[in-house]
């Protein structure tokens, strides 16, 4: 196994002093669009798409500030930032309604149903915290309902009243995690994120997390993560106490 597979972190700060980072855990929380589905292509696709009725370019540095936001907290910052003459709603709409045939029947991310499935045979409690609405979530997991009956619960933050913040704000997972019978410490949570706020609404947290860039996200965007791997193919449940894959 070269160095490279065990993450960003070890492949810049040395093994050792890397290994030193991961802590026990005991609980599990997926973020959705991104991580658990390989959809982000077709997010910015829809991005893209209102960009271009504004006259506007939808570069790799918007891509960074807004997925993982929440639709309101996005388009907000979009309209402000670009000084359009429309509101935050309209936009928000505009967007759906580009999105609303292109995000059903992702394909999952590799790796992702095999941890998945792993966690689950072993009795590791998981949890989805998405900035999806709950229609939105239905609509874009409707093909994989086998896979999302093995988490404990979903967080839909793009809606739920108890989460008022979006990412990079940590409450979303703290408010996930307290869904958890145990109402575990965040230390002994686990999050998984495929974007920059992502990770760093983790870190808020007080909890690990494990970076899943896609492409084009450069690794560097997701450094502040406990570790940053190409896919789930390349994570061992082990470094962080949990059962380990059979051989």
């Amino acid at each position: 196994m070269s160095i490279s597979k065990f993450g960003y972190a070890i492949k810049n700060y040395g093994l050792k002093k890397c290994l030193k980072k991961f802590k026990k855990v005991t609980h599990c929380i997926f973020d959705l669009d991104g991580t658990i589905l390989d959809n982000q292509h077709k997010l910015d696709e829809a991005y893209a798409k209102v960009f271009r009725k504004h006259g506007k370019t939808y570069s790799l540095d918007w891509r960074l500030k807004v997925m993982g936001r929440t639709g309101k907290s996005t388009w907000q910052t979009v309209a402000k930032e670009l000084k359009l003459k429309i509101g935050w709603k309209s936009l928000y709409q505009q967007y759906r309604e580009s999105a609303k045939d292109t995000l059903t029947l992702a394909p999952l991310r590799p790796g992702v149903e095999k941890l998945i499935n792993h966690l689950y045979k072993h009795k590791i409690p998981m949890a989805i915290a998405t900035s999806s609405k709950k229609t939105s979530f239905t609509a874009k997991t409707k093909h994989i309902k086998h896979l999302i009956s093995k988490f404990h619960h979903v967080l839909s933050g793009g809606d739920d009243y108890r989460v008022t913040e979006s990412k990079p704000s940590g409450q979303i997972f703290s408010v996930c995690a307290s869904f958890f019978e145990a109402n575990p410490h965040p230390r002994f949570c686990l999050v998984f994120e495929d974007s920059p706020v992502g990770v760093l609404a983790a870190k808020n947290a007080c909890m690990q997390v494990v970076g899943v860039p896609c492409k084009p996200t450069p690794w560097t965007a997701l450094q502040q993560a406990t570790e940053v791997v190409d896919s789930l193919e390349d994570f061992f449940p082990e470094r962080y106490g949990l059962p380990p894959y059979s051989k």
